[in-house]
């Protein structure tokens, strides 16, 4: 996950050397993909405060190009893209305000998936730009990309009572993985 998403008991710093505060919930993504038996592995590096399209945290000194070192990542959520073009993981989630999903899925090689604003319900911190943010999957493949977004983007109902094949099938033209 993006280093702006609240993850419980764990600090998030937006980018950012001043900010640490700890999560003491999950937001509605975190909680969603925990429901599916997600494992959260933790947070991805992040342009200060999701401030630039280049994709460099000089905080942090990274992330590099998984393609090649010398060259930006692109996009402030660079470091979920990174993650996913390394085979870290298959799945990192992302947010977009003005390109930091599709900036670094491009130059990383990567699917990401920028949704509709409001298709995807997020707590993200109260900013002056929350309200322009859509969450989304940056995956290592469309179908990793649509099983991501099956999850993110799931009705409330559907979360509380339980995903039903049908809703997927519909949807997807496949059912969710069982549970193991």
């Amino acid at each position: 996950f993006k280093d702006m998403m609240a993850i419980a008991g764990h600090p998030s710093s937006e980018g950012s050397s001043i900010l640490h505060p700890v999560a003491d919930k999950d937001d509605t993504i975190v909680a969603r993909f925990r429901s599916r038996g997600a494992v959260i592995l933790g947070t991805t590096v992040m342009t200060e405060f999701g401030v630039t399209p280049l994709g460099w945290s000089a905080h942090w000194q990274g992330p590099r190009n998984a393609h090649s070192p010398s060259r930006f990542a692109g996009g402030s959520s660079s470091g979920s893209a990174v993650a996913v073009a390394l085979g870290i993981v298959p799945v990192a989630i992302g947010v977009d305000g003005g390109g930091s999903i599709r900036i670094p899925a491009a130059l990383e090689g990567v699917v990401g998936l920028a949704p509709t604003f409001g298709r995807v319900p997020s707590k993200i911190k109260d900013c002056v730009t929350s309200q322009m943010m859509k969450v989304g999957p940056l995956a290592a493949t469309i179908r990793d990309a649509a099983l991501s977004f099956a999850v993110m983007a799931m009705p409330a109902t559907v979360v509380e009572a339980g995903p039903s094949g049908d809703h997927y099938m519909n949807l997807y033209g496949w059912e969710l993985p069982p549970i193991a």
